[in-house]
């Protein structure tokens, strides 16, 4: 399950172990209803995720676009998470850390 805090003006999301169509559909709809009440920075923290759909990526790239590349970032992500964000062109989009 997804966990959402804020920290330090930061709303961070550890999201689950797979994002897959479903669940980044779902994950959407949330930080649809979070960000449009304010325009936080959004980290997600992907330590505990294995897999990642290209509906993620493309949510991933609307918070990008929202918020603007300072104030979107991934961290702890996983080097096979990484491949696929630099498959798909991606990892200039948001900080990864």
């Amino acid at each position: 399950m997804n966990t959402f805090r804020e920290e330090n003006g930061k709303l961070i999301c550890a999201l689950e172990e797979r994002l897959d169509t479903i669940s980044s559909q779902s994950l959407e709809w949330e930080m649809d209803m979070r960000i449009k009440s304010q325009h936080n920075e959004v980290v997600f923290d992907l330590d505990k995720v294995e897999f990642v759909s290209s509906t993620f990526l493309r949510l991933c790239l609307k918070l990008a676009k929202i918020l603007g590349k300072e104030k979107f970032s991934l961290m702890n992500v996983s080097p096979t998470v990484m491949k696929v964000f630099q498959i798909a062109n991606l990892t200039e989009l948001c900080r990864i850390a």
